[in-house]
């Protein structure tokens, strides 16, 4: 029996030590750190995790005289003891992120009125990875990266005007375009996402992982366009970048820039006020003007500004980064979310007072693995609660203009 609990203790124990080195990425990540370092510390976890349970079971348990599977914790020495302790400690924390996953709010204003399942393997006819250096990884079981996820959902902020009742916008963020995938996978999510017709094209950020693929955003993003305008901000990994090259060429293909800035959109029956905020990683965040009530819509590349901006009156924020949690585990929820508060806002619709924000999963990354969060392009329709007019007619007639000021 002692062999037993010992056995459980030992899963135990490496799930704590796990739940630590997540929670030193998650948080790393979502700050703004030098690139070199993080992704030392991406690599100590990596081997931390793996070596672990190794180094367990060949110090302790397996070899003489196997205290940790005998039960005979006695002749465990005190680093053993202090590492087991720190531990335990992550699991406690595991313990408590699993128990705040499920009992998560969702607002009911948040409706997904259709979704489609694409495989794009099928859709290709041949495989959609390249050969970058972790292109190893789309071969993991259950891999789901290459299904994408094509959905409309609708979201009613208290405060949007009837006016702008049915205001569509295509949400797009993190492609990382990288020789890791096939230029081809890019392309036909871009196909995919012009069937899309909307009122207005957002990304918000992760544009670039590697600055060879900028031709590719002709054939891609290019395609892109919408009567209110294509908006864009950058984030984290284009900022390891010369991100003003991809300023310059997404501008060069019509695409408006919005970061650290706020600009009136012409709507026709109602403007709206649209910001861009790519910090901590650069520029500096928009300033909304005070004593005005035209709706506010943010672009945030991550989701840690949703407090602020729900403070600030904004109606709608419009975010990325997370990936979905990169992996999201049975029981336990999303696993990896770099963010500073964790895997709070992994994906999907999220409510603080008169604020609804979305969380895009995003379409790639430098790790070509997703498990139960598969990639996603979306059309979202703003509703205001009680509808009074609708936009419809208006999209049936004369083209929007949009004024930036």
């Amino acid at each position: 029996m002692n062999a037993v609990w010992s056995c459980l203790a030992f899963v135990l124990i490496c799930a704590g030590h796990a739940e630590l080195w997540v929670t030193a990425v998650n948080r790393s990540h979502g700050l703004a750190w030098p690139q070199r370092v993080l992704k030392r510390l991406r690599r100590v976890h990596d081997v931390a995790i793996v070596g672990f349970p190794v180094v367990i079971l060949a110090g302790f348990g397996f070899a003489a005289p196997g205290e940790f599977l005998s039960g005979r914790w006695a002749g465990l020495s005190p680093l053993a003891l202090t590492t087991f302790g720190a531990s335990a400690l992550g699991l406690i924390g595991l313990t408590a992120s699993t128990a705040v996953w499920w009992t998560r709010t969702r607002p009911c204003q948040n409706r997904t009125d259709r979704n489609e399942v694409l495989d794009v393997r099928k859709a290709l006819g041949c495989s959609p990875i390249g050969d970058g250096a972790l292109a190893w990884l789309a071969a993991a079981p259950g891999n789901q990266q290459f299904e994408l996820d094509i959905s409309e959902k609708t979201l009613e902020p208290p405060r949007w005007p009837a006016a702008l009742n049915g205001l569509s916008i295509l949400h797009l963020s993190d492609w990382h375009l990288c020789p890791t995938y096939r230029r081809e996978f890019y392309e036909l999510a871009a196909q995919r996402a012009a069937h899309l017709r909307t009122d207005l094209v957002a990304f918000t950020g992760d544009l670039f992982d590697d600055p060879d693929c900028l031709d590719w955003l002709t054939s891609t993003l290019g395609r892109l366009a919408a009567p209110l305008g294509a908006w864009f901000i950058l984030g984290n990994h284009d900022s390891w970048h010369d991100h003003a090259r991809f300023r310059q060429a997404l501008e060069s293909l019509g695409w408006r820039d919005v970061a650290g800035r706020t600009v009136v959109v012409d709507a026709g029956p109602h403007p709206l006020l649209l910001a861009g905020d790519e910090t901590p990683w650069m520029g500096v965040q928009p300033q909304w003007p005070a004593a005005d009530d035209r709706p506010r819509v943010l672009l945030s590349h991550t989701p840690d500004h949703f407090p602020r901006a729900a403070r600030e009156g904004v109606d709608v924020v419009l975010a990325g980064h997370n990936h979905g949690g990169q992996v999201q585990l049975p029981v336990i929820g999303p696993v990896y979310a770099p963010s500073r508060y964790g895997c709070r806002y992994p994906a999907g619709v999220f409510s603080s007072g008169a604020c609804r924000m979305h969380v895009s999963r995003g379409l790639a990354g430098r790790h070509p693995l997703r498990i139960g969060c598969r990639p996603e392009i979306t059309r979202l329709t703003i509703r205001c609660p009680s509808p009074s007019s609708s936009l419809a007619s208006a999209r049936n007639s004369a083209h929007r203009e949009v004024r930036a000021s």
